[in-house]
């Protein structure tokens, strides 16, 4: 079976996908990242990704500044768009290679930060969303960025609503509390997927 992981910046997704992995309630469970695959994406297209460029903003000393970049097509639709066009449809593609690619009787957890916005989770058998409350999700990007509260905003606004994504996924990890209580609320969830999914095979 595959899982699909999403969640927005700052939700705790990372934590989840290493609570996921290193639990025993599902075994044989191997670890796809897409933002891994993003990054090797990205790297096999890197001539053609300077050459948007134009204003000189985000690559220094003949790189890529992926940081630089991201703030800029937050603020540019066009430059947007294209890198989108440039490298979302072959992280589709190396993604989907590398699941079907996984040994006979092995489970995935596919971790995607924008799982439904490209339609990866067409891929999974069930999906997970982390959600938290957004004043929550707006102290902790800062706190771990450094960003004020209004490029927080407008990188919270870049993807989809925690609304949204909750809607749309099979199970809901809320993320408002200390540690441990996210720790047994993942659990939980894990436990629900064996039984719907697992157990019934």
């Amino acid at each position: 079976m595959i899982i699909g992981l999403t969640g927005g910046i700052g939700s705790g997704k990372s934590t989840a996908a290493r609570v996921i992995l290193g639990s025993s309630t599902i075994r044989n469970l191997e670890h796809v990242d897409a933002d891994i695959i993003a990054r090797q994406v990205m790297d096999r297209h890197e001539k053609r990704i300077k050459s948007f460029d134009w204003h000189h903003r985000w690559v220094k000393h003949g790189v890529i500044d992926r940081k630089a970049l991201f703030l800029e097509m937050l603020d540019d639709r066009m430059l947007k768009d294209v890198v989108e066009r440039t490298i979302h449809g072959g992280v589709m593609l190396a993604t989907e290679h590398k699941v079907l690619k996984m040994k006979v009787g092995a489970n995935v957890l596919l971790d995607v930060p924008l799982l439904f916005e490209s339609k990866m989770d067409a891929l999974c058998t069930c999906t997970i969303a982390v959600s938290i409350r957004e004043d929550l999700q707006i102290r902790r990007v800062m706190e771990r960025s450094g960003y004020g509260e209004e490029m927080v905003r407008k990188i919270i606004a870049y993807q989809m609503s925690d609304a949204e994504r909750t809607e749309k996924a099979d199970y809901v990890i809320e993320n408002n509390g200390d540690l441990f209580e996210f720790e047994v609320a993942i659990k939980n969830v894990l436990s629900q997927i064996k039984t719907e999914y697992i157990d019934v095979r």
